[in-house]
């Protein structure tokens, strides 16, 4: 079941998480401009918040189709071509430019399973992601 994150875990239902926002904005993107985001990364991708339990799981499918963005329920088993590990405050300071993806991992924040290639060309649709500030305007992408 691949659904809008928004319809899975409202943000209000869990404000703890700082990264729910940049889930949520994933999403978006995938749904405003899903095939530009396959054409630019054709990959499968897996962020794992450690320290956000079952909610922490986010798959971001930028290989097949219009691509989709959705959250994995325990037990559930999605082949990813990177797959990232990380903690919601390291994750969150990277969505608000405190340091990059790279850095993270040269810092030990970030743990990398998969194409490390991969997971830099994620890090730079997050960093397009969450520039995007006008909650009225529709995102405009550069890829």
């Amino acid at each position: 079941f691949h659904c809008s994150i928004t319809c899975l875990i409202p943000a209000s239902d869990h404000p703890s998480m700082k990264s729910q926002v940049l889930f949520e904005k994933l999403a978006a993107a995938v749904k405003d401009q899903g095939q530009s985001l396959v054409k630019a990364a054709n990959a499968i991708f897996k962020i794992e918040i450690e320290d956000a339990g079952s909610r922490g799981l986010f798959v971001l499918d930028l290989k097949n189709g219009k691509g989709s963005a959705w959250l994995q329920m325990a037990g559930g088993d999605t082949r990813a071509d990177a797959h990232i590990k990380i903690f919601d405050a390291d994750m969150w300071a990277i969505c608000q430019g405190q340091f990059s993806g790279k850095d993270a991992f040269m810092m030990n924040k970030l743990r990398i399973k998969g194409n490390e290639d991969l997971v830099y060309r994620l890090f730079g649709i997050i960093e397009q992601v969450m520039a995007f500030q006008d909650p009225d305007a529709p995102p405009k992408y550069v890829w």
